[in-house]
C-alpha cells in the first residue's frame, strides 16, 4: 500500500485499456459528494483505503478527507490478508495521519521480535484512552489474530 500512495505517477492498467491516476482522481473527486447524496457507499475495503489516502494527499481535496487515524486504518485493514498479523500494525504507521504519526512516533515501533500480544499492548499504550473502546479492543484482537487477550494462535 505505501509503494501505490508515495508514488508520483500511478497508470492502472486493465486489459489493453490504461488510466492515469490522475483521471481516476478527478472522477471521484467529482462523483463522490453525488455518491453520498444518494447514500450509496463510498469505495471499501483496500481499494476505498487505497483511492481515499491517495486523494488526501491532494492538496485541493477538503481537510476532513485528509486523514485517517491508526484505529480508523486497522478497521479498515483488519480482514486483509498478511502473512505477518503484526503488519496491520506496523505497515499502516507510515500510513497516517502526520500528526497522529509524530505522537506516535516513539510510542510503536515495529519490532518482529514481539509477540501479537505486545504489539497489542503497544497500540493500546499509545493511543488516548476515550480512543480505546471495547469494540476497538475486539478490532484490534482480530487484525493480530489474538483469541484471547495477551495469548495469539500459536505460531505467532
Amino acid at each position: 500500500m505505501q509503494e501505490v500512495l508515495v508514488a508520483r505517477n500511478i497508470l492502472i492498467c486493465c486489459g489493453e485499456y490504461e488510466i492515469p491516476w490522475m483521471v481516476l482522481e478527478q472522477w471521484y473527486k467529482k462523483t463522490r459528494s453525488l455518491l453520498l447524496d444518494f447514500q450509496l457507499e463510498k469505495l471499501t475495503g483496500c481499494a476505498g483505503l487505497l483511492v481515499e489516502q491517495r486523494i488526501s494527499l491532494s492538496s485541493t481535496f477538503p481537510a476532513q478527507y485528509r486523514r485517517f487515524s491508526l484505529e480508523q486504518l486497522i478497521e479498515m485493514c483488519v480482514n486483509h490478508g498478511c502473512k505477518d498479523p503484526r503488519d496491520r500494525v506496523y505497515a499502516l504507521l507510515g500510513l497516517i495521519d502526520a500528526n497522529a504519526n509524530a505522537r506516535m512516533r516513539g510510542r510503536i515501533i515495529p519490532n518482529y521480535k514481539k509477540s501479537a500480544g505486545e504489539v497489542q499492548q503497544d497500540v493500546l499504550r499509545a493511543l488516548s484512552a476515550p480512543k480505546i473502546t471495547p469494540y476497538f479492543r475486539l478490532i484490534l484482537r482480530k487484525a493480530l489474530e489474538i483469541e484471547d487477550l495477551g495469548h495469539p494462535k500459536p505460531g505467532v
